[in-house]
């Protein structure tokens, strides 16, 4: 016996709106509105996904329970007009996509229903149908992006599949003052879906593209707020001791109106940890290795990533520890502890030293 939770809409929901994108055409898409209810956007607005990181996590977050193997996000830094983030995971047939649009906070992970859609593994509606343990819970992720921006673009495919389908999501303007305990249905926007051919038949994957991203969030991701301060304490008189200066890597700036790259007089308008021309894996590596030779300098142990880095930086860093990527130079537990470990055993009582341990080596 299922709950209501593990079924699936049916009659004039899913059906009817799964049936409408299948026949549609870039000429003649089909249109649906965005339902949810007023707790759900008091989810999306009371601050966990306020900043930019928190909410491309949420999207990295969704690649990765649809067993994506890599994620590309490409912006324009330090402009942020635009933000697009690609993964090659099983992308979303038309009832996924419709289920998402039609049903934000509930989640068809974690059900019955999404072994059905195959977006869970059968039998186990707690795992992908690669089998990774789920992140996605609720079913709000991918409107973390309410946060960025009113508009955005689905565009995803199924392998196998000779149509890739496209949604144009415009969401409701909507007040920070949502009534939390609210059971009131709300209008969170309008969607335009259609589908197109495709020729990469036996690709799968799923883009998001970000435009028109709200002006607090570029003003975030630009690190306006350090750029006024240095500019206010250059501007304030002689130079004098404490003024503020530039993180020590970022990735520029651009003028008041948003356009041009202010340069430096090094002639480069940033200072990157890595080349233009490193791949990404070299790139990330030295962005590791710039904060270690901040801490290995000799201003101390534990070195501020302000004064290391900006915000975007700092956001690059963060999502690097918040997602199951590979370490830079192998597990920690691979380590052998003869070279530079030691172990402890630590005892509950805080007045017992600790007592380092003697490891025989295995084999």
């Amino acid at each position: 016996m299922t709950s209501p939770s593990d079924e699936l809409p049916t009659g004039t929901g899913i059906d009817s709106l799964a049936k409408r994108i299948r026949a549609s055409t870039p000429s003649d898409p089909t249109e649906a509105t965005l339902a949810t209810d007023e707790r759900v956007l008091a989810r999306v607005t009371d601050g966990i996904y306020r900043q930019p990181a928190s909410a491309i996590r949420e999207l990295i977050s969704n690649a990765f329970d649809a067993d994506a193997t890599r994620v590309t996000i490409k912006t324009d830094r330090p402009r942020f007009g635009q933000i697009t983030i690609h993964d090659n995971g099983s992308g979303m047939s038309p009832e996924v996509l419709e289920h998402l649009v039609m049903h934000i906070g509930g989640s068809a992970k974690r059900s019955r229903g999404g072994a059905s859609l195959g977006v869970t593994q059968q039998g186990d509606s707690t795992r992908s149908p690669g089998g990774r343990k789920l992140i996605g819970k609720i079913g709000i992720g991918l409107f973390s992006v309410a946060q960025l921006t009113e508009r955005f673009q689905i565009i995803t495919k199924t392998r196998g599949d000779e149509f890739r389908t496209v949604a144009t999501v415009a969401l409701r303007h909507f007040s920070d003052e949502v009534e939390p305990n609210a059971s009131d249905s709300f209008e969170a926007g309008r969607v335009t879906i259609w589908r197109e051919p495709a020729t990469d038949t036996d690709e799968a994957g799923t883009t998001i593209v970000l435009t028109d991203l709200r002006p607090q969030a570029r003003e975030t991701l630009q690190s306006l707020d350090i750029w006024r301060a240095i500019d206010a304490s250059l501007n304030s008189g002689p130079p004098r001791r404490g003024e503020l200066k530039p993180p020590r890597f970022h990735i520029g700036r651009v003028d008041a109106a948003d356009e041009d790259l202010m340069f430096g007089s090094g002639g480069a308008y940033d200072n990157l940890p890595w080349q233009g021309n490193d791949e990404p894996g070299v790139a990330f590596r030295k962005l590791v290795f710039s904060v270690w030779d901040e801490a290995s300098s000799g201003r101390g142990p534990n070195p501020r990533l302000d004064q290391i880095f900006d915000y975007y930086l700092r956001m690059v860093w963060q999502l690097s520890l918040a997602i199951p990527t590979k370490y830079v130079d192998g597990n920690p537990y691979d380590i052998a502890f003869e070279d530079t470990i030691f172990a402890f055993s630590m005892s509950q009582d805080f007045r017992s030293p600790p007592q380092q341990l003697t490891l025989n080596p295995v084999g």
